[in-house]
């Protein structure tokens, strides 16, 4: 079975160190000043958190004056939150999860089996900007990389989609259980590339998730 405290202690310093891109997480800093800057010009923070999740590619196939009205659902939703701190509980960040799901979901055209176009990837990140210190961010690197670890180390999930969230309660539920794993070989020196202890994981997993060797 897998020890994943030995895995995280080995690789996490890989991961990071992949990743270590100043410009990008000067960006990220950048997207989540504009978007809790209440006092700042609506405009300038409706134009970041449109670029920036635009630079995650979440919001193709979106018209330009859709993707206009989903950022600035986002930032209206970051103004009337209805807590400033989720205190990494679950139950807490699938509510504030839903609530964002609900106010896009208006914007989602139907796919061919008449359902609406699943937006996890999109919210968790939009909401990650909102709560940098408690979101994990939804990918399908971190879902299959989770995947991997929760067979390897015997790690059991019970969820089960219900609900608009139940893709991302089922990621939330084995991200805590690894989280949980491999917070202990989280060194404070980590912390110094990236300084959200979350992020390390999403580091981990997308280092073991991605599809590309010439990636690694």
């Amino acid at each position: 079975m897998l020890d994943l405290k030995t895995l995280a202690v080995q690789y996490i310093p890989i991961s990071l160190e992949l990743q270590n891109k100043p410009t990008e997480h000067q960006w990220d800093m950048k997207t989540i000043k504009a978007v809790n800057s209440i006092h700042e010009p609506l405009s300038n923070r409706v134009g970041q958190i449109h670029r920036w999740l635009h630079s995650y590619h979440v919001l193709q196939s979106f018209t330009a004056e859709t993707e206009k009205k989903i950022a600035e659902e986002v930032i209206a939703y970051a103004d009337n939150r209805k807590r400033m701190n989720l205190d990494m509980k679950q139950e807490l960040i699938l509510d504030e999860f839903n609530e964002l799901v609900l106010r896009l979901q208006k914007y989602m055209k139907l796919n061919k089996s008449n359902k609406p176009r699943k937006v996890t990837s999109l919210v968790s990140k939009a909401i990650w900007c909102c709560y940098p210190e408690d979101i994990p961010i939804y990918d399908s690197y971190a879902e299959h990389a989770l995947q991997i670890l929760c067979r390897l180390s015997d790690i059991k999930i019970i969820g089960k989609a219900k609900e608009s969230n139940g893709e991302y309660a089922r990621f939330l539920e084995a991200w805590f259980l690894v989280f949980k794993e491999i917070e202990p070989a989280i060194d404070p020196e980590f912390l110094k590339v990236y300084p959200y202890k979350i992020r390390v994981l999403d580091s981990l997993l997308w280092f073991i998730g991605q599809p590309k060797f010439d990636r690694i």
